[in-house]
């Protein structure tokens, strides 16, 4: 027993140090849940099949191509469901980040003692194996990546040293057994691919370290091929899916509008810590992160280790630390320890990445940032890189450990044991339940559990859209009791049928679009339009969650608004209540069987558009078809369709021309449309253009809009009416324009200053947020559009940030960075509810760390603008009758998975009408339609595999058409012969499918 205690020491020190992590900070009847989260464990049938059929992430809204690694969580799930017959349901995910975090530890000791420290005594070894193993577990980098945990830097922490570990088993001997060995580990760590710059990170560093390898030993080539080649067809069956993304769809995600917000601003919050006195720390942006806590007070969500670091002697504690990996690393030059050495250039990676900031490696990061989508691929460098630095400290301070430990002097080989010690001393409040956001362990209701299995019974191929949706953001905050809670999500984890959450709008247009949309219509209290949006979007449920807040001010959540919209329609019947949820069936005009129907007499409307917050053409004629301005002789033309600003004002799609005393809105068209007739908006009341004497409130006048139609081009003409509903600011003629700076980022201690430049008010910033700039607008009233004209020029650093604060709601009814490159600016506000009154102008000048912002804000100006009139003006054929569009869902489908439906139109298909084939899911060219014959009504296991390889065995329908602006479509014409069966197919699956095929040959030339 003595002599086993003796040869284990190391692991045991290990796994005690861990078991101390796991007492203390484990809280019971709790779930470890919050920000970014997976719950596979809420239903593991549901999650589990979204990752074996991961390329159409049907769930998400409107369904999307999954731009994340999904299908790499398979795995992990599979595990995780294994595990869930012994433990409870709230203890699963606490067990699979306290795993990670003993499997990294222990990874580092054995990658030390088996591999790195080989060649050392039997004492070095096992003492720089335990330092190595203890600097890994007690770090900062460790603890920002587990203080808010997510799957994918936990398996990465997990598995990182173990992946290396089984590099250098297979580099030694390319044995079967080794080689099953290091298959089996990257099996285990795929789940790192769910955020595939994570696993580039890994293929970077890995690549990084056998080309070292080679240089250094000038051998094994083939080894090296073989393990890059296996490395591939070990994380094939998600990574082709994902590169597909990469290639087709990665400008969804770029340009959304949460990216477009908080892409520049991750970049500098991160280079705020990307200098030497942090990043020798691994202290990263986590310490910047502010949140309302249960106090009433919004606080760092870090505020304890805050205060921890600020405390005497603590960070020069860390920066001693740092110091001794780099000995350690001095060291293994000295030594010769070339396997130690190996890790040099992926250290440098690491901190490169990190050190963005400092001398000379900034000048490294700015480099590489200046490549193609690399700033959004590594907008958050500290979640990618602070492990793998943290790993290859580890490393080097267990080498240190080792060659102290080596000396014969006896006082030298104490400091070195007491040495060990140190990170633990250092990160000491992990003992005291510190290692988890407190917000993390949450107590999550019984009611969410009752509304997951309330859907279990309820048709799996319907839709839900939950409230209260107040922002963009794609986070929400609840409140529990006296508890607070906030993260992206967690609902749809026990939930099969898809969710329109916010959290999902990053990834899909069509998602962020519906968000324009409903939020338009929900504040300006448009019922009609409210309800059109459900039949638009084929919504079956409404779910309203009552513990959600708001955490500024309730009224923005729209709950009073949403309240009387449900309290007054006949659509939506409450059905369910389970504590503060309420759940509402939506009675829509015309339901798809299984996401897909037959419909006829479609009228065409173009064009399609990008971004809108309402769309005309379906409150008018309802369901519609576009063809991308093709065959045009029957189509109804909106010239502008769309007079949306909501994300960037560079996203106007016509041209805007300022006169003396008028503005002119023109729109270029084909020449097909000479034909059409310019058609004015029917019951126009022509109040929109309202001119109210200031001084005379009684003197009312209004003004009409002129439309034309001239050489292919349409023309809206308006006069700007300086009344009571307008204002003019400027510097020269507005004292409200000169005001005193003021800085409204409470958590810095930057400088604000606001200065004359001419005509210009000249806002200045260092890490600041200088707010100073509003303008109150209190006689507005909301039943109104504007047009907001703004001059203003980017002088350095982030431009303006505007936001239309609703004085009402107390919510941003706009909210944009205005253009870098432009010195006018037009924001257009639409229409909201007919009693509301007031808005603030704002403009924000951000700064973030050391970099300084300044913009010269000019002369601001709002009009009244004829909203109404541009929206519904339309260009119409002069002899084509619109038949009204007829929906039928008497046909049979079969969806066996998110890619599949099998679709059954016996007795349906008639080549006298215009029929179209529709697919409720979003619009993307990887759907495809195919007749296939020689299915039988029973559909067989015969007639499904047929079915599921469609294209080899059927004829492709070609023309694939956009229905409603946001899902698929197929016209059903002649040339479609009268089959039963058409078979509709994601084709992107098959990528994930030939991933498998890769899988499974991998293994089976392993065994035989």
């Amino acid at each position: 027993m003595k002599n086993i205690f003796k040869k284990y020491f190391g692991i045991w020190v290990a796994v005690l140090f861990w078991l101390a992590i796991v007492a203390t900070n484990f809280s019971p009847n709790t779930f470890l849940s919050g920000w970014d989260n997976l719950h596979p464990e809420f239903n593991f049938s549901v999650n589990l099949k979204r990752a074996l059929f991961a390329s159409w992430q049907e769930y998400q809204g409107l369904g999307l191509l999954g731009g994340m690694g999904h299908a790499s969580d398979l795995f992990r799930q599979i595990l995780l469901w294994i595990s869930s017959f012994v433990l409870p349901v709230n203890f699963i995910r606490y067990f699979f980040h306290f795993s990670m975090l003993l499997a990294g530890s222990l990874g580092i000791y054995f990658l030390l003692k088996d591999s790195i420290l080989e060649k050392s005594g039997e004492s070095p070894k096992k003492w720089g194996s335990l330092g190595g193993a203890v600097f890994y577990l007690f770090n900062l980098g460790m603890l920002q990546m587990f203080y808010v945990p997510f799957e994918v830097f936990s398996v990465h922490f997990g598995f990182l040293p173990w992946l290396f570990w089984g590099v250098f088993k297979y580099l030694k001997d390319t044995s079967k057994k080794n080689l099953l060995i290091f298959l089996l580990i990257n099996i285990l760590a795929v789940s790192q691919g769910y955020v595939a710059t994570v696993f580039i990170v890994y293929l970077m560093a890995l690549s990084l370290f056998l080309i070292a390898y080679f240089l250094f030993y000038r051998q094994h080539l083939k080894r090296i091929f073989l393990i890059l080649i296996f490395t591939f067809l070990i994380n094939a069956f998600w990574l082709l899916p994902n590169l597909y993304f990469v290639f087709n769809d990665v400008w969804t995600n770029t340009g959304a509008k949460i990216n477009l917000m908080s892409t520049e601003n991750n970049l500098l919050l991160n280079k705020k810590y990307g200098d030497f006195k942090d990043v020798l720390l691994l202290r990263g942006f986590w310490f910047e992160n502010t949140e309302l806590q249960a106090s009433g007070i919004t606080e760092y969500i870090m505020g304890e280790w805050v205060n921890y670091l600020n405390k005497p002697l603590v960070t020069e504690v860390g920066y001693v630390l740092f110091g001794l990996s780099i000995l350690g690393m001095i060291l293994a030059i000295v030594t010769k320890n070339k396997k130690a050495v190996l890790f040099m250039p992926v250290f440098l990676l690491g901190f490169t990445f990190l050190a963005n900031d400092a001398p000379i490696f900034s000048f490294l990061a700015r480099l590489l940032y200046k490549l193609p989508l690399f700033s959004q691929i590594f907008r958050f460098p500290f979640t990618k890189f602070s492990i793998l630095t943290a790993f290859c400290l580890a490393i080097y301070f267990g080498i240190l450990i080792a060659e102290i430990t080596r000396m014969n002097f006896k006082k030298v080989e104490i400091f070195g044991y007491i040495l060990i010690f140190l990170p633990a001393v250092f990160m000491c409040p992990v003992f005291q339940g510190k290692l988890f956001y407190i917000k993390e362990k949450a107590k999550i209701p019984s009611e969410y559990f009752e509304v997951f299995n309330f859907f279990k019974n309820q048709d799996q191929d319907t839709r839900i859209a939950n409230f209260p949706q107040t922002i963009f953001w794609g986070w929400t905050n609840y409140k529990w009791g006296e508890q607070l809670y906030s993260g992206s999500g967690f609902i749809w984890y026990g939930i099969q049928q898809p969710i329109l959450d916010r959290a999902f709008d990053v990834w899909s247009k069509q998602n962020e679009n519906y968000y324009w949309e409903i939020s338009q219509a929900l504040y300006s209290k448009n019922q009609e339009l409210f309800e059109k949006i459900f039949d638009k979007y084929q919504i079956n449920w409404l779910l309203f969650d009552g513990n959600v807040i708001n955490t500024n001010e309730y009224r923005a959540l729209g709950v009073e608004l949403l309240e009387d919209i449900l309290s007054n329609s006949e659509k939506f019947s409450l059905v369910a209540v389970f504590g503060k949820i309420k759940i509402y069936k939506v009675n829509l005009d015309s339901s798809y069987n299984s996401f897909v129907a037959l419909a006829e007499n479609l009228p065409q409307i173009e064009p399609s558009y990008e971004w809108n917050n309402f769309d005309q053409a379906y409150q008018e004629y309802g369901n519609y078809f576009s063809e991308n301005l093709k065959n045009l002789s029957r189509a109804i033309y909106y010239p502008f369709r769309s007079v949306f600003t909501g994300r960037k004002t560079e996203e106007l799609t016509f041209d805007i021309e300022e006169r003396e005393g008028e503005f002119v809105f023109r729109q270029k068209i084909s020449s097909d449309f000479r034909g059409h007739d310019l058609v004015l908006p029917s019951e126009y009341e022509g109040k929109e253009l309202v001119y109210v004497n200031p001084d005379n409130l009684g003197q009312i006048q209004y003004f009409l809009p002129r439309a034309s139609l001239k050489e292919d081009v349409v023309e809206v003409v308006f006069p700007k009416i300086n009344g009571y509903f307008s204002a003019n600011l400027n510097s020269n003629k507005d004292s409200r324009f000169l005001v005193e700076a003021r800085n409204c980022n409470f958590f810095s201690k930057g400088k604000v200053e606001n200065k004359k430049e001419g005509e210009y008010l000249r806002l200045l910033s260092l890490d600041a947020n200088n707010c100073s700039a509003a303008y109150p607008l209190i006689n507005f009233p909301h039943n109104l559009s504007y047009l907001i004209k703004v001059n203003a020029k980017n002088v350095k650093g982030k431009s303006l940030l505007f936001w239309l604060e609703n004085i009402n709601l107390r919510r941003a009814d706009q909210e944009l960075y205005l253009p870098k490159n432009k010195e006018v600016s037009y924001i257009i506000q639409p229409p909201m509810t007919e009693d509301g009154l007031g808005y603030t102008l704002h403009f924000d000048n951000i700064s973030i760390g050391r970099k300084e912002t300044i913009n010269d804000l000019g002369e601001v100006s709002v009009y009244l603008l004829p909203y109404r009139f541009l929206t519904q003006l339309a260009l119409v054929p002069k002899t084509e009758q619109v038949l009204p569009p007829l929906i039928r869902s008497d046909l049979k489908v079969d969806h066996p998975n998110p890619s599949l439906y099998i679709v059954n139109l016996e007795n349906l298909i008639d080549e006298s009408k215009d029929q179209t084939l529709i697919l409720s899911q979003s619009f993307h060219s990887g759907w495809r339609a195919y007749e296939v014959g020689g299915i039988s009504d029973e559909l067989k296991t015969m007639d499904k595999i047929k079915a599921t390889f469609a294209p080899l065995f059927g004829k492709e329908i070609k023309d694939h058409i956009l229905v409603n602006n946001w899902e698929n479509g197929w016209k059903i014409d002649s040339s479609v012969n009268n089959s039963k069966f058409i078979v509709l197919i994601f084709w992107p699956q098959y990528l994930e499918y030939l991933g498998f095929i890769f899988l499974l040959l991998t293994f089976l030339v392993l065994i035989f």
